[in-house]
C-alpha cells in the first residue's frame, strides 16, 4: 500500500511505503516466548510426533527465558538444535509403541493351526554333524 506524505507541495511530496501483514503470516504464541506462524507449527507436527513438538517448545522457551537469547525465527531454532537436543534427552516422545491386535480363531481354525504345528514339530530336528 502506498502513502503520499502531504506535506510539502507538489514535486516535494514524499512516498511511503507501508507494508501490509497478511493474517496467515501473522505469528502465534505458543509459549510465553515462543511465536510460530500456524503453518511452521504444523510442519513441525508433521516430521514430528504432537507431544515431541510440545517438548520442543517448552526447551526454547526456558532456554530463551533463563538466557535473554532471541531469535529472527523460533522456527529455525528449532530446526537447529532444539529438535536434536529433544531427540536425545526424550526418545520415548518420537517413538510409540504400536499395539497389535490379535482376531479371536474361531474353534476350527484353532483345530487346523495345533495339526499344523503337530505335522511341524512330527518331522523333527536334525542339526548337521548330528547324525
Amino acid at each position: 500500500m502506498l502513502k503520499v506524505d502531504g506535506r510539502g507541495c507538489g514535486e516535494h511530496r514524499k512516498v511511503v511505503k507501508r507494508k501490509t501483514v497478511k493474517k496467515e503470516d501473522s505469528k502465534i504464541k505458543y509459549a510465553e516466548n515462543i511465536l510460530l506462524k500456524k503453518k511452521e507449527y504444523e510442519k513441525l507436527c508433521k516430521d514430528s510426533p504432537e507431544p515431541a513438538v510440545g517438548k520442543m517448545i517448552e526447551v526454547l522457551d526456558l532456554y530463551k527465558g533463563s538466557n535473554g537469547k532471541k531469535y529472527k525465527s523460533d522456527y529455525m531454532a528449532i530446526l537447529n538444535w532444539v529438535k536434536t537436543k529433544v531427540e536425545k534427552d526424550y526418545p520415548q516422545l518420537f517413538y510409540t509403541e504400536k499395539k497389535i491386535v490379535y482376531e479371536e480363531l474361531s474353534e476350527e481354525e484353532q483345530e487346523a493351526s495345533e495339526i499344523e504345528r503337530k505335522k511341524f514339530y512330527s518331522k523333527g530336528f536334525r542339526m548337521k554333524g548330528m547324525e
